[in-house]
């Protein structure tokens, strides 16, 4: 990292294209808003692996995780954006590790997202949130130029149902 920040530093230009990129992305995300609520990813591109190692070696698909934080890049990519992210728990792999899924709402709509982790939580443990199908499965690389899929969730497609009474 310090070697790359050296780089950096000798190369002013490399940290305007990077800015043009990120707000370029910002702008992307804004424009998914526009026709969806909630963006909803995995939180991380791997299962849950040996605590003996530093990081893995490789991804799904032969991948190659060059360093400590490739593995994760989908869980801080998002943060980039400026919009408000959690991650909520939401079962466990073949091997029994548990798995979370990341939601994420527009720039300053906070509330929106923890509502939406809190109905995430409901159904899942209780059953209490109804679901639609998700209407739309995009490419990644429109956002952050990864290949991920996402899965949107039209507006109004989580709701809380209210309570049943024994």
């Amino acid at each position: 990292n310090i070697e790359l920040g050296d780089f950096v530093d000798s190369h002013p230009e490399l940290l305007l294209e990077a800015h043009d990129a990120l707000c370029e992305m910002r702008k992307r995300a804004n424009d998914l808003f526009r026709d969806f609520d909630i963006l909803a990813t995995p939180c991380v591109m791997i299962p849950p692996f040996d605590v003996n190692l530093r990081y893995p070696a490789h991804a799904a698909g032969g991948i190659e995780l060059r360093n400590y934080v490739e593995w994760f890049a989908q869980t801080y990519c998002l943060s980039l954006l400026n919009c408000p992210v959690i991650s909520v728990p939401c079962g466990f792999d073949h091997n029994g590790m548990p798995v979370g899924i990341q939601l994420m709402a527009p720039v300053w709509e906070d509330l929106q997202v923890l509502k939406a982790a809190k109905c995430v939580e409901a159904g899942i443990r209780t059953d209490r949130c109804k679901t639609t199908t998700p209407t739309t499965i995009i490419d990644g690389s429109s956002l952050a130029g990864g290949n991920v899929a996402y899965l949107l969730l039209p507006s109004d497609s989580i709701k809380p149902s209210a309570p049943t009474s024994s």
